[in-house]
C-alpha cells in the first residue's frame, strides 16, 4: 500500500503552516498624492497586490511594511 506525501513540507513548523493574515501598511503614490492602506494579508506579495489594486490604475508602490517594522 502506498502512502500519500504530506500536504506540506516536513521542514516547516506545523503550527505556522498555513500562514495566518497579518497587518500590513502599504504606501502608494499617484502623481503627488501618497496614500497609506492598512491591510491584512498572509504575505508581502499579497499585501502589495491588494494595495496597488486599491490605489488605482496608475499608482506606484512606495513602501510595504509589516505592522511593527521600521521604515
Amino acid at each position: 500500500m502506498m502512502r500519500r506525501p504530506a500536504p506540506f513540507p516536513l521542514c516547516f513548523p506545523q503550527s505556522g503552516y498555513p500562514l495566518r493574515p497579518r497587518p500590513w501598511s502599504v504606501t502608494t503614490r499617484d502623481g503627488n498624492c501618497r496614500t497609506t492602506h492598512q491591510l491584512e494579508a498572509t504575505t508581502a506579495a499579497k499585501a502589495i497586490f491588494a494595495g496597488l489594486e486599491l490605489g488605482g490604475p496608475r499608482c506606484q508602490l512606495v513602501a510595504c511594511l509589516m505592522d511593527g517594522e521600521w521604515a
